[in-house]
C-alpha cells in the first residue's frame, strides 16, 4: 500500500497528504529524496495529559494502557526527527488544526 498510495501518486506530479506512524515515515525516507518528504509531528504534551484525555474518552485496561504508554514513549523519540512540531494540547484542537493546515498551504506554496 505504501507504493500504491505514496510513491504512485507522487510519480503522477500529485501531493499526498497522510497520517502515518513514525515506522511508516522512516519506509518513505529511505524511497524518497528528502526534498518530498515534509513530516508533521503532533504532540499531545506530556503521558499525563494524555492519559487523562484517554481515560475520559473511554475506561481501557491496564494493559492497553501500557501498550498506549509504551508507543508514546517512542513517538516522543522520534519527534525531534520531525520537520514540524505542532502542539495538540486537550482543548486546543482548533489551534492544531489550523497550524497543521497553515505549514500544509506553506510546503504546497513552495
Amino acid at each position: 500500500t505504501l507504493l500504491s498510495e505514496v510513491v504512485e501518486p507522487l510519480q503522477q506530479g500529485r501531493s499526498v497528504i497522510r497520517h502515518i506512524d513514525y515506522q511508516g515515515v522512516h519506509s518513505i525516507r529511505e524511497l524518497l529524496p528528502a526534498n518530498h518528504v515534509h513530516v508533521i509531528f503532533l504532540d499531545a504534551g506530556s503521558w499525563e495529559s494524555l492519559l487523562e484525555r484517554i481515560q475520559a474518552r473511554t475506561p481501557l485496561k491496564t494493559e492497553e494502557l501500557e501498550r498506549r504508554h509504551q508507543s508514546f514513549l517512542i513517538e516522543q523519540g522520534f519527534a525531534a526527527s520531525a520537520d514540524y512540531i505542532v502542539s495538540n494540547q486537550a482543548g486546543e484542537l482548533d489551534k492544531a488544526k489550523n497550524e497543521v493546515l497553515s505549514i500544509i498551504s506553506e510546503i504546497l506554496e513552495s
